[in-house]
C-alpha cells in the first residue's frame, strides 16, 4: 500500500534527526495525582544543568506508517529515553502533549518557552505527531485554571505567539485541542479536566476566537474541540455548542473512551463504536461532517493481574473498531503505570504488560494494512463473532481480525469456517499457528474472547 522511501530520503531523515537531537536538553516535568500528564510549562523550580542527547529514530518508522496510521500512545515523560523507545518500538505515530498556558505565561505578556521548546523538540525528533492540548487558564485571564476565560484579548495574543512559534520546522505542530474534557461541569483540581460543562455558550465563544486566531497564523493548522467525555451528565454539551454555531469553529471532534465502564450500553451507547457513532449522529443531524479522533482510550486494571488479559483484548478491539470507523488518531492513555488507575501498557519499571505485547502485534499486523469492511454473518458463521477485513500487499493478503463478543456467562467459543487452503492464525500476543484445509476445502478455527488475526494469501 505504501511505497518504500529512497535511500536518499532515509539518509536525509537520519541527518535531520541527528542534528535536532544535539540541542535537546533534559528537564524535569510536573505530574498530577489522578492522571500523569506530559505538562509543558515551568514547574517553578530552577532550570537544571543541561544534558545533551542524540536521538536516532528507528528506521522501520520510515516504512509502513503514514499520516493515515491512527496508532498513538500518550507518553508522560519524554526525558525517559527507555520509555520513549518502547513507544517507538510499538510503532506509535501520534502522541498527546498538555501545554499549560498558566505556566508558559504566568504574567500577561511574559512568556517562558524553555520547557515547551524542549518537549516538542523531543517529540518531533522521535518522529511522533503531537496533539497539543491547550489548558490551564492563568490567574490574570480567568477565575479558575479550568476556565472560563475573561481576558480574550490576552488569550488571542497568547495563541498567536504560540502557533507562530511552533507551526514550522523543527516542530511543525498542526493539531491544537482546546481544553480537556470541557463538557464536565466540575472543574477538577489542577485544571486537568472540566470547567466548561455548564457554560457551553462561553466555550463556543472561546472556540470561535481560538479558531480564527489559529487559522490566521497557520492556515494548515487543525483546531480540535476538546476531548469530550460525553457520558451521563455531559450529554447535552455538544448539542448546545453546535446549536450555538460552534460547528464551524473546529476541524476535528475528539472524544475519550474507557472500555470497562462503557461496554454495556448503560449510557445509551455500547462500546467505542457506539460512542463515536452517537457523536457522529449529533453532528450529521445538523449538517456537519467532521473527522474524529479518540485522543484518550484505555482500560483500567487497578494493578490487578486478573484484569490484564481483558485490557490486552481491548487494545485490539478498540483500535480495530476505531480503524473501521475511520478515526484519524487513536491515542492510548497511557504508556507507563500508574497512569490512570493502571491503564498503562507497561509497568512502572517498564516491564511490558500483555497489553503492550498486544499493541506491538496490532501495529505489526495492521500498520500498513487497508481497512476494507466488517465481516458478514455468513463469513463468521455466528452472530456472536465480531470481525473485520483488512488487506495488505496490494490486496494479495487478507487479514481477518475476529473475536467473540459474548460476555462472561454466555458461550465463550464458536467455530468459524474459512474457505482457504491454508492460513496463519496469529494470537493477540503474536503467537503463530499454521492451519490447513480439511477434506472439504475449509479451515475451522475456534474463536474465543481473545482476538486473533487470520492471514490468508490469495
Amino acid at each position: 500500500m505504501f511505497g518504500r522511501p529512497s535511500l536518499k530520503a532515509i539518509i536525509m531523515a537520519l541527518c535531520v534527526a541527528l542534528l535536532a537531537g544535539n540541542w535537546l536538553a533534559g528537564t524535569a516535568y510536573s505530574v498530577v495525582q489522578d492522571k500523569q500528564l506530559t505538562l509543558l510549562g515551568m514547574a517553578g523550580t530552577p532550570t537544571p544543568s543541561l544534558t545533551y542527547y542524540t536521538y536516532i529514530p528507528l528506521i522501520y518508522n520510515l516504512y509502513g506508517t503514514t499520516s493515515a496510521a491512527p496508532f498513538g500512545i500518550e507518553i508522560e515523560d519524554f526525558t525517559n529515553a527507555a520509555a520513549v523507545q518502547l513507544a517507538s518500538e510499538a510503532q506509535a505515530k501520534w502522541t498527546r502533549i498538555h501545554l499549560l498556558w498558566a505556566d508558559v505565561e504566568p504574567e500577561r505578556g511574559h512568556y517562558d518557552w524553555a520547557e515547551t521548546d524542549d518537549v516538542l523538540g523531543r517529540v518531533t525528533a522521535y518522529g511522533f505527531t503531537p496533539v497539543v492540548v491547550i489548558r490551564n487558564t492563568p490567574h490574570w485571564a480567568g477565575p479558575t485554571l479550568a476556565g472560563p476565560i475573561d481576558d480574550y484579548d490576552g488569550f488571542k495574543d497568547f495563541l498567536s505567539a504560540l502557533v507562530q512559534r511552533y507551526k514550522d520546522a523543527p516542530y511543525r505542530v498542526k493539531y491544537w485541542q482546546l481544553y480537556n474534557e470541557p463538557d464536565i461541569s466540575e472543574a477538577f483540581p489542577g485544571g486537568v479536566i472540566g470547567g466548561w460543562g455548564l457554560i457551553p455558550d462561553k466555550y463556543t465563544e472561546m472556540l470561535r476566537l481560538a479558531y480564527g486566531t489559529i487559522k490566521s497564523v497557520d492556515p494548515e493548522a487543525k483546531v480540535l474541540i476538546g476531548g469530550l467525555l460525553h457520558d451521563n451528565s455531559s450529554w447535552s454539551f455538544l448539542d448546545k455548542v453546535l446549536d450555538a454555531g460552534g460547528g464551524q469553529y473546529f476541524d476535528i471532534l475528539c472524544f475519550h473512551y474507557y472500555d470497562e465502564h462503557n461496554d454495556d450500553g448503560r449510557w445509551g451507547y455500547k462500546g467505542l463504536a457506539g460512542k463515536a457513532e452517537d457523536l457522529q449522529r449529533r453532528m450529521e443531524s445538523r449538517g456537519l461532517h467532521k473527522p474524529m479522533m479518540a485522543t484518550e482510550i484505555g482500560r483500567r486494571t487497578w494493578d490487578d493481574q486478573d484484569r490484564f488479559a481483558e485490557q490486552a483484548n481491548f487494545v485490539v478491539r478498540g483500535y480495530v473498531q476505531g480503524m473501521a470507523l475511520g478515526l484519524q488518531a487513536i491515542i492510548w492513555y497511557s504508556l507507563v503505570d500508574p497512569s490512570f488507575y493502571y491503564s498503562g501498557l507497561v509497568k512502572a519499571d517498564l516491564t511490558p504488560k500483555p497489553a503492550y505485547i498486544a499493541y506491538k502485534t496490532l501495529t505489526n499486523e495492521l500498520g500498513s494494512a487497508t481497512y476494507e469492511r466488517p465481516l458478514t454473518e455468513s463469513e463468521t458463521g455466528s452472530t456472536s463473532i465480531e470481525g473485520y477485513l483488512f488487506t495488505t500487499l496490494n490486496g494479495k493478503r487478507e487479514i481477518r481480525v475476529v473475536w467473540m463478543k459474548n460476555k462472561p456467562g454466555e458461550p465463550q467459543e464458536a467455530t468459524m469456517v474459512v474457505p482457504a487452503k491454508q492460513l496463519k492464525e496469529i494470537s493477540k500476543l503474536g503467537d503463530v499457528t499454521q492451519l490447513y484445509a480439511q477434506e472439504d476445502g475449509n479451515i475451522r478455527v475456534t474463536i474465543g474472547r481473545s482476538p486473533v488475526y487470520l492471514e490468508i494469501d490469495r
